[in-house]
């Protein structure tokens, strides 16, 4: 039935939605459905900000997330989303996604970030608080604010 799941695959590419993408690429790879996946991999990037807005973001892995935290083209406006999202999505499953904080935060570009928003939201967040393993990337962040930008 290969005709038919190709009928099927150029549907739901067609109907490709915020609210449901994440949805169709867990459908994809589930269904080795390649063709299909890398179509939704290329709208949930140019679409981030918007695909941020609903839950199903929550149900990605972490290597999925990663994967595409990953990409230079990004659709987010700052930086800022970027690190809400990965705080959003850890705390969504604290218990089984805190150990995994250092390696997803590893992609979020932090001296990007507003120097005020960075003290006040990324240093003061109790989950960064308590992870040593962040401290690094931390540190790495202010040295860039201290030095001016340069």
């Amino acid at each position: 039935f290969p005709r038919i799941v190709d009928a099927c695959a150029s549907y739901l590419a067609e109907a490709l939605h915020p609210e449901n993408c994440v949805g169709i690429l867990h459908l994809a790879d589930v269904h080795s459905l390649e063709s299909l996946k890398s179509k939704v991999y290329a709208y949930i990037i140019q679409n981030f900000s918007q695909v941020v807005d609903h839950d199903e973001i929550l149900e990605l892995p972490a290597d999925v997330l990663v994967n595409l935290l990953q990409h230079d083209d990004l659709g987010v406006t700052e930086e800022e989303q970027v690190f809400d999202v990965v705080m959003h999505w850890v705390r969504a499953r604290q218990d089984e996604r805190i150990a995994q904080l250092p390696h997803v935060l590893t992609h979020v570009r932090l001296p990007l970030l507003d120097p005020w928003y960075f003290v006040e939201k990324v240093e003061g967040d109790p989950l960064i608080r308590q992870c040593a393993e962040v401290f690094p990337l931390l540190q790495e962040a202010r040295i860039y604010h201290l030095s001016g930008k340069e």
